[in-house]
């Protein structure tokens, strides 16, 4: 019996309380703190990810394939080019009166040699 006239008196200072308070109107003075520090989320943000970033340790391993292959760039320059243009090498039409004048080279180097 003790127990529970204990436990009524407790739940009726919590209620009366709880009216007690939402009866009050308490206005609350400005604060003026508040806004005095500049406050710039982004920037806040931003900086955190540049400390994790920079916190991790990155390590390469040497690759050993790099240099084993001699490598001319001049050279390679030149057949690049070369290629090129055997690519774009003009096409010439066939022309028919090339063939048309008989020449004889030995009866001309014979003309000469003597």
């Amino acid at each position: 019996m003790k127990t529970y006239l204990i436990l009524i008196i407790a739940l009726l200072v919590i209620t009366g309380s709880q009216i007690k308070a939402e009866g009050l109107d308490l206005q609350t003075r400005p604060e003026a703190y508040i806004n005095d520090i500049p406050f710039n989320t982004q920037a806040i943000a931003s900086s955190l990810a540049f400390g994790k970033a920079i916190s991790v340790d990155f390590k390469l391993q040497e690759e050993g394939y790099v240099n084993d292959i001699p490598f001319d760039t001049k050279a390679l320059a030149e057949e690049s080019l070369m290629a090129f243009d055997e690519q774009h090498l003009p096409t010439m039409a066939d022309e028919d009166f090339i063939n048309d004048i008989p020449f004889d080279t030995q009866k001309i180097a014979a003309e000469h040699l003597k």
